[in-house]
C-alpha cells in the first residue's frame, strides 16, 4: 500500500499533469497552419 501511496504523491500527479500539458503544448505548437487561398485576380472587370 505504501508504494501506491508513493506512487500517487502530490507532486507526482502535478508533475505527470504538467507533462500532459508539455506534450498538448508541443503537438499545436508543431502543427502546421493551413494555408490560405490565394485571392482570384483572373477577372479584371471586378476592379472598377
Amino acid at each position: 500500500m505504501t508504494a501506491l501511496r508513493k506512487l500517487f504523491s502530490l507532486f507526482n500527479v502535478v508533475a505527470a499533469a504538467l507533462f500532459a500539458c508539455s506534450v498538448l503544448a508541443l503537438q499545436a505548437v508543431q502543427r502546421t497552419p493551413p494555408t490560405p487561398t490565394p485571392p482570384n485576380r483572373t477577372s479584371k472587370s471586378a476592379r472598377p
